[in-house]
């Protein structure tokens, strides 16, 4: 059975793009999360148009991840 999760998808200052599992908030250079170690680094041209978020946006994207072999 799949499972669906929430998730984060936000752009550092220098370009990059990451999925965070907890909300993040905005530093001088980039996203950091509460856990500083709940996000993975994401190729930018994998994310369909209009959904990957540039620096200057003030919040980070709101996604959901279908999980679909969950661990058991």
């Amino acid at each position: 059975m799949a499972k669906v999760s929430k998730a984060y998808i936000a752009q550092d200052k220098s370009g990059l793009t990451y999925l965070y599992v907890n909300k993040p908030f905005k530093q001088q250079q980039q996203w950091m999360d509460d856990l500083y170690d709940g996000y993975i680094r994401l190729d930018a041209n994998q994310i369909p148009d209009g959904i990957c978020p540039k620096w200057e946006d003030e919040e980070p994207c709101q996604v959901e991840m279908v999980i679909i072999n969950p661990a058991k």
